[in-house]
């Protein structure tokens, strides 16, 4: 068994600026996704709609996607440096865009350049992990990202809410923009140089781009539509649309994901297909567990609000542990993480069932613990086991793929909900007998993902990050 990194070696002057950079990359995203959230229904309201709520929504998720799904591609071809510094303009230009915006059009562009500027520097940051931390230091470093989500959890809407209601959403909206440029100036302090040629043309996947957005836009929309002939279709196009992209995207010349992404004979694609079906999943209790708690135990928004985020704190907590704990083999992080997704989902639907607050909680914990004990672990598998000239289009798929089974997963069990006539006025004991279905799905997707844990892990090989 090896020993983790420390903390004191990753604040050493050869990688504190790096890993500075790498968390302030991680604060963007993770704030500005709390504070459109929570500056988001009061820009509906003064702009005077609210369908706005639901199309910046879709918007910063599709351009989010698409971004992280050609960073890989664009470092290549342009250099980190170059890609980090034009994303971090389109980010910075779609802030000011969102927070001068007069009309609800203008918004959804603000969102649409800030999801897609977000997207291409998350999974850039993603790709930098193994050219400049050596290996026994990633789990440092996802231990800061989980820290960083449970701060964003907690202190985002607090801020945004502050700021909003003292000031003007606008203001809120705008705070993240010293941050972003405080990140710019990191960049070639912490960035390599590019050492090889630049490419003299860059590829870029439009086609399979374009088909990606199209479907992340189907299964978005599907729970938004009130037909339910018209939502199944939408719904089922959309899914359809993304397993052919997925497929297509493997003899395509540029590819937007590596070869064999999400192939179960190859570890590298079994471990990604776990990320997918882990954050599907995961899904669930993302959309209905605040709304649980405000409609089933009467809690307050505050209270629903830290009911959700036990989960992230859950998450962070574990992954701390693990950071200080003697380094095992891979598959001791990855294996039992599907069996703890599932018993947090199954304990969900013990607390539907019985009305019981506490399983909520218990549930919630052992879902945070899942990702807390398995995430570090597997991103780093992932960008191991890739081959050389794939492990960019490794390393940039993780946040990608995340965000996309986070919604997919959304779609999914928000048009089951609407096809059961879910409704907010409901009495407590219809709710739960709508959602009970819906949580027992979940649990067997993730007690069957075991088997993709086990394939990721089956057959591996060790090489250092950092040479």
């Amino acid at each position: 068994m090896k020993t983790q990194g420390t903390w004191a070696e990753l604040l050493s002057p050869a990688y504190a600026a790096p890993a500075g950079m790498f968390t302030l990359g991680i604060v963007l995203h993770a704030f500005n996704v709390f504070i459109a959230s929570t500056t988001m229904p009061t820009a509906a309201g003064e702009l005077g709609t609210a369908a706005l709520l639901s199309w910046t929504a879709s918007a910063y998720l599709i351009a989010w996607v698409a971004g992280g799904a050609a960073a890989a591609t664009l470092k290549t071809g342009l250099g980190a440096r170059t890609v980090l510094y034009a994303s971090s303009a389109a980010f910075m230009v779609g802030t000011a865009i969102f927070a001068l915006a007069g009309a609800a059009p203008v918004v959804i562009v603000g969102r649409a350049l800030q999801g897609f500027g977000e997207g291409v520097v998350m999974a850039c940051c993603y790709t930098l992990i193994p050219e400049i931390f050596p290996k026994h230091l990633v789990p440092r470093i996802f231990a800061v990202e989980s820290v960083v989500w449970v701060l964003a959890a907690l202190g985002g809407p607090l801020v945004a809410g502050a700021i909003t209601e003292f000031w003007s959403w606008r203001a809120a909206v705008a705070v993240s923009l010293p941050a972003s440029l405080i990140f710019v100036l990191l960049v070639p302090l912490c960035v390599p140089k590019r050492t090889a040629p630049a490419a003299s043309k860059v590829s870029i996947p439009f086609a399979q781009l374009t088909l990606i957005v199209l479907a992340i836009f189907l299964v978005s929309s599907s729970g938004e539509i009130a037909n339910r002939a018209a939502s199944v279709a939408a719904l089922v196009a959309g899914l359809a649309l993304l397993a052919f992209t997925v497929k297509a995207d493997k003899a395509r010349t540029p590819r937007l994901f590596p070869a064999h992404a999400f192939r179960l004979s190859d570890p590298m694609g079994a471990g990604l297909l776990l990320v997918a079906l882990m954050t599907f999943v995961e899904a669930l209790p993302s959309v209905y567990v605040a709304f649980m708690g405000q409609k089933l135990w009467a809690l307050s928004a505050l209270e629903a609000g830290f009911l959700a985020a036990t989960v992230a704190i859950s998450w962070s907590v574990v992954a701390i542990a693990v950071a200080h704990m003697p380094r095992l083999a891979v598959g001791a992080y990855v294996r039992p993480a599907p069996l703890l997704m599932a018993a947090g989902l199954a304990s969900e639907v013990a607390a539907l069932q019985w009305m019981n607050l506490p399983m909520a909680v218990a549930g919630q914990i052992l879902i945070g613990a899942s990702f807390g004990l398995s995430w570090a672990r597997l991103c780093e598998h992932v960008m191991e086991q890739a081959p050389d000239y794939e492990r960019d289009f490794a390393a940039a798929a993780l946040p990608t793929i995340l965000s996309a089974g986070v919604a997919v997963g959304a779609a999914f069990f928000g048009a089951l909900a609407g096809w059961s006539n879910l409704k907010p006025d409901q009495p407590p004991a219809e709710i739960a007998a709508i959602l009970v279905p819906l949580f027992t799905i979940g649990t067997l997707v993730a007690a069957a993902s075991t088997v993709v844990a086990m394939r990721a892990t089956q057959s591996v090989r060790t090489r250092s990050f950092v040479t």
